[in-house]
Formats: structure tokens, sequence, C-alpha cells
């Protein structure tokens, strides 16, 4: 929102820019030239610029002439969230994932708007909540989304346990050693972290209906 009121004037050229939950670090002819943010995993940077048609700027008409200044803001940063599945399909067995992060997130940077890259000052891990699977459902969303500044590789760890009737009987512990995933989180992009959980093999038996017998000799009872 502009809280100062501007007035056009017949003739001059103009250019507008706008940023929401970012700060103004640098500008350039009186344009943002950076912009830095502190990460919170909610709050959603925003840009907007209308340079004109020809980017020389739009040009001030006569009073009554001019149009209100058309904005379209662009997010600057990523949406990530996890969702766990099984393959197992049996009652009384649950997954729980506890301990989920990405653990080489940027938790602050700063937004070069010409070059559309961001630097990183500060890498925090972004933790998220738990997710809890009944093997009868096979997938779980993480009820939380998590908004991220842009990076080349990110690394996921969590720790997975499977229950059967609320008892730990199997743990897979990723939190000393994370996942390094080749993916880059681009901005403007949402991603879906899925997490594949299985213990192993069903275990079967096989078994005969009729063994063979071998005969002894008749036993004299006296």
């Amino acid at each position: 929102t502009c809280t100062k009121k501007n007035f056009w004037i017949n003739g001059v050229a103009y250019k507008f820019a706008g940023v929401a939950n970012g700060s103004v670090t640098e500008l350039s002819n009186g344009l943002p030239k950076t912009i830095s943010y502190t990460a919170d995993g909610t709050s959603d940077l925003v840009y907007a610029e209308n340079f004109g048609a020809d980017n020389n700027g739009i040009i001030g008409q006569p009073a009554g002439s001019n149009s209100p200044v058309e904005f379209t803001f662009n997010h600057l940063l990523s949406k990530v969230k996890f969702t766990a599945t099984t393959a197992i399909e049996a009652e009384g067995y649950s997954y729980e994932i506890t301990n989920i992060a990405i653990s080489n997130a940027y938790s602050a940077g700063t937004y070069d708007v010409a070059s559309k890259t961001w630097a990183a000052s500060a890498t925090t891990p972004q933790t998220f909540s738990d997710i809890t699977i009944n093997a009868t459902t096979k997938s779980s969303e993480c009820e939380q989304e998590k908004l991220l500044i842009p990076t080349n590789s990110v690394s996921v760890a969590y720790k997975a346990t499977l229950k059967y009737n609320g008892d730990p009987i199997w743990v897979d512990d990723k939190t000393a050693t994370p996942v390094v995933l080749n993916t880059a989180l681009v901005a403007a992009n949402a991603y879906n972290f899925v997490i594949t959980l299985n213990v192993g093999e069903e275990i079967k038996f096989s078994v005969e209906n009729d063994p063979s017998w071998t005969d002894q000799p008749d036993v004299a009872v006296q």
C-alpha cells in the first residue's frame, strides 16, 4: 500500500516498482536494486515493476487522462511441502516421520533485481511438522508448507519409525546423514518432497499340506 500521495506531471516519464515483506537495501535511479529478506517460512516475498510498454517509463498525461498503474506481483521464493508414502498395507502398522528439516536452506539472503539471483547471508535448517501415516492409508501430507529462499541444492533430514500397534519395531534415522537432493529450488515454483518408506518384502510361508511319513515295523504291546 502506498501511503504517500503522488501526482502525475504532464510529459514526465515515470517508472514504478513495489515489494512486499522485504527491505530495499540499495537503489538505482530511485528503483530497487537489491532486496534483503529474512526467511520465517510463512511470509511471501513478492516484487512487481512497471516501466511502461517500452521500459522507458510511463508518460504523464493531462489531468483526467492517466490510468491507474498496473502491478503484477511475482513470487521471489520457492514453496515446499512433504509427503510420505508406504507400500505396506496392513492393519495395525503405522509410520511416524519426525525431525523433518531442510538442513542447508538459506535463512537470509539478498535478491538482485537486475540479475534475478540470490546471494545467501545465513543458513539455518527449516523444520517441518511431523507426519504420521497409518499403513491402511498409504500416504499422508505434511500439514505445513514452507516458503524458502531459492537455492541450487538442498538436503533433507528426517527420522522414520515403523510401529505395530503403537510399538516401534524399525527405525531409519537420517538426521545425522541428510539426503542430498539434486533439485534446485526456483522462485515461484512449488515442490513436493516425497519420502517413500519400505521396510522390506513381506514375510511369507510355504507349508506342505501332506508331508511324507516313513513307516516303521510293528511294535508288539504285551
